[in-house]
């Protein structure tokens, strides 16, 4: 396979293909299947907020922008520090960093 074979592979993916995925993982929700039933989902939530009557209720919010917000709190949690020692530990890392960086300004 060629680079440029290679890059049309890559570039022509089915929306909820792995490497797609890879790349973007909200991918599989970006077919038309799954966006009509996003948009129906929403529209449902919407109305039975408006049936409500309620007016302190919360606007419901759509779908894309939970499903958004639960992978950035999945790769928060797969980058972050795992535990309290560990955040230390990097923060005390990036100040001797920072005070060898000032003894080696001119």
């Amino acid at each position: 396979m060629s680079w440029a074979e290679l890059k049309a592979f890559l570039a022509w993916a089915p929306e909820g293909s792995a490497v797609r995925r890879l790349d973007d993982p909200l991918a599989e929700y970006k077919a038309p299947k799954n966006q009509l039933l996003m948009n129906t989902i929403d529209t449902l939530a919407w109305a039975n907020w408006q049936r409500a009557r309620r007016k302190t209720a919360p606007k419901p919010r759509p779908v894309i922008d939970q499903l958004k917000e639960a992978v950035e709190r999945q790769r928060r949690a797969r980058n972050g520090p795992k535990n309290a020692a560990e955040l230390q530990n990097t923060r005390a890392e990036l100040a001797r960093r920072r005070k060898l960086q000032r003894q080696n300004k001119p």
